[in-house]
């Protein structure tokens, strides 16, 4: 089944969203040595501490679940902190990935803002590096399509390590940021409803005409695929789109949110609010033909992270 069990795994950012359902999943699927350090130890983004850290510990695989995300609001207040952080933490782990013996394999987590903003059908990883990007993610992007550049390259060059570059719809579920300030959307539609109904608000006003279409992953079903990947390894090459169903209108989804969260009131569009890019759908025809496919519903995914949000 896949690679030993005993492998060493070094899975960067393991307290984070993202990095605590990969870490928990490794758990489930009987992983023994995980190798994690908090933010106390080791400043990712120092290339001589990690490079030194590694090259002590010598794992086979890294698990690059650690950098920094935000909602729209977030990208536009500080792109310079996103951009640098990301850039730092990623060029850090890839170094080191390269100069540490006996390391095989990594994962790296691009974004589906990376996509050219002009698409208005499901877009395939061929088409990364190809038009303009949406300007409200423009510095994030970057970072990560930066991140894709150094991944290929390494597949290129090296003889020893190869990189999967994972590119996931927009992630939700339990434990992700509620944060109205720093919150995606799905995250952000059911803090903003719960909110409503607490207080018998008559209505909520959202960003946007809510005529974007976007496309989702419940968290759980990404670090499954993470677990996919590394009992796949010698398949699992390259860049793979990771996304659950067809695409949504955020007028959809705001409906379907409101649902979860049993509000009654009236949804109002605050036009004025930049929509973002109009269309943003993967195409995950490579990710199911190797043979992997999400098993979390949308109405699902919505539930469990309501009910998470309430405990």
């Amino acid at each position: 089944m896949g690679i030993s069990r005993k492998t060493k795994i070094f899975l960067a950012g393991h307290r984070g969203f993202l990095g605590s359902a990969i870490y928990n999943c490794l758990k489930e699927n009987k992983f023994e040595n995980i190798i994690t350090w908090n933010r106390e130890e080791l400043d990712l983004g120092n290339q001589n501490d990690t490079l030194n850290k590694l090259v002590e510990k010598e794992p086979e695989i890294i698990i690059n679940a650690a950098g920094m995300t935000g909602g729209v609001v977030f990208n536009q207040k500080r792109p310079a902190l996103l951009s640098l952080h990301n850039l730092s933490v990623q060029n850090s782990i890839f170094l080191s990935a390269t100069k540490v013996s006996g390391v095989s394999h990594v994962i790296y987590f691009g974004s589906s803002c990376m996509y050219p903003i002009s698409y208005d059908s499901p877009m395939n990883e061929n088409l990364l590096f190809e038009g303009q990007l949406e300007p409200t993610s423009f510095a994030y992007a970057m970072a990560k399509l930066s991140g894709v550049s150094v991944a290929e390259a390494i597949n290129q060059e090296s003889n020893n390590c190869t990189v999967t570059t994972i590119i996931p719809a927009g992630v939700y579920g339990p434990g992700d940021d509620f944060d109205l300030n720093s919150a995606h959307v799905i995250a952000a539609l059911i803090n903003k409803f719960s909110i409503a109904k607490e207080k018998n608000k008559p209505s909520v006003t959202l960003f946007g005409d809510g005529s974007p279409v976007r496309q989702f992953l419940f968290i759980e079903d990404l670090a499954d695929f993470v677990v996919y990947c590394l009992d796949n390894k010698n398949t699992v090459k390259g860049i793979f789109n990771v996304g659950n169903e067809k695409g949504i209108s955020i007028s959809g989804l705001a409906q379907l949110t409101k649902k979860a969260v049993s509000y009654d009131g009236n949804i109002l569009w605050d036009t004025s609010m930049p929509n973002g890019a109009p269309y943003k759908v993967l195409d995950t025809q490579k990710c199911e033909k190797i043979g992997w496919l999400p098993r979390t519903s949308l109405s699902d995914g919505l539930t469990k992270t309501v009910h998470f949000f309430r405990r």
